[in-house]
């Protein structure tokens, strides 16, 4: 609960400017949080079948939800 705290609201991304799906790093704690997201997509290429097409899905789901919860 206070990791949630801590973190909502917290301004490291905000919506982008495109309107796409992915929230846009701000702060550097985001570009760190996106450097590893896509460390761990690139990682994922050793899975293979479902396996990698799941946790490809729950990392964006992850990544999504995270950059959602820390909107400024």
């Amino acid at each position: 609960m206070r990791f949630w705290l801590t973190i909502r609201r917290s301004g490291w991304f905000e919506p982008s400017a495109i309107g796409s799906l992915f929230p846009f790093p701000f702060a550097w704690q985001a570009w760190a949080i996106m450097a590893a997201f896509i460390a761990a997509i690139a990682a994922s290429v050793v899975l293979h079948g479902e396996a990698a097409w799941l946790t490809r899905i729950l990392l964006c789901i992850g990544y999504i939800a995270f950059g959602v919860a820390t909107y400024e």
